[in-house]
């Protein structure tokens, strides 16, 4: 038997303004625009690594600019979804809930603003997901980046006040109360501000390539 894995992705089309807005407060939106679109570009090619070989992929975007103008944006031939209403929790729900009603074995949802999200990583948390319930990618700001289930799992994504540092923790706690198994990644750098952004920047690790190309963005927007 064939195993079937999806992967989705959460994204918003880039629009100034609209965009990781508290890198925009301290590095100006100009700056904030184009760190997300070149992470987008970056992650959408990740991601494409995984269609060719076999992965399912779903962009599921923010209602605004309409699917044939974001399928046009991301230019790879995946799945595209309009986000549900409501809060983060409730979107990730009614995502897993739509593509576990497709018939996929193993299914892992990512977002777009982590640099060092990868096609191996991704895979690892596939590949995890034959011996747990559960895979986390923790983020260095106590959230997560990475979620990897093998059945919908609703009550993960209830009673967590998202955006928080409490929210791997919460998962946590609510998966060992239905006594469901997890394994935790290796922990990626969440770029959500400006000296998040520099901090990651200066550091050794990361993708050197991507690194550039943002670093060029901020002296060319800074002077």
């Amino acid at each position: 038997m064939i195993e079937r894995r999806a992967l989705i992705i959460f994204g918003k089309y880039p629009e100034e303004g609209r965009v990781k807005t508290r890198i925009a407060s301290t590095e100006g939106e100009k700056t904030a625009l184009d760190f997300y679109t070149n992470c987008v570009t970056y992650i959408t090619a990740e991601a494409e690594k995984l269609r060719i070989a076999g992965t399912r992929v779903f962009f599921f975007y923010e209602t605004g600019p309409g699917e044939q103008i974001v399928r046009q944006w991301i230019g790879y031939p995946f799945q595209f979804v309009p986000q549900s209403d409501g809060n983060l929790g409730e979107k990730m729900e009614e995502a897993f809930r739509i593509v576990f009603d497709g018939g996929f074995d193993k299914v892992v949802i990512i977002g777009t603003d982590v640099p060092d999200m990868s096609s191996a990583y991704i895979k690892k948390a596939f590949e995890k997901l034959t011996d747990y319930d559960i895979v986390a990618g923790p983020s260095s700001d106590g959230g997560y980046n990475l979620l990897g289930l093998n059945k919908h799992e609703p009550a993960l994504f209830r009673n967590i006040i998202w955006s928080s540092e409490e929210v791997l923790e919460k998962t946590t706690e609510i998966a060992a109360s239905f006594h469901l198994n997890i394994n935790l990644l290796d922990e990626l750098t969440d770029i959500d501000t400006g000296p998040e952004l520099r901090a990651w920047l200066k550091s050794e690790k990361g993708n050197k390539e991507l690194k550039l190309s943002l670093l060029n963005i901020l002296l060319r927007h800074t002077g």
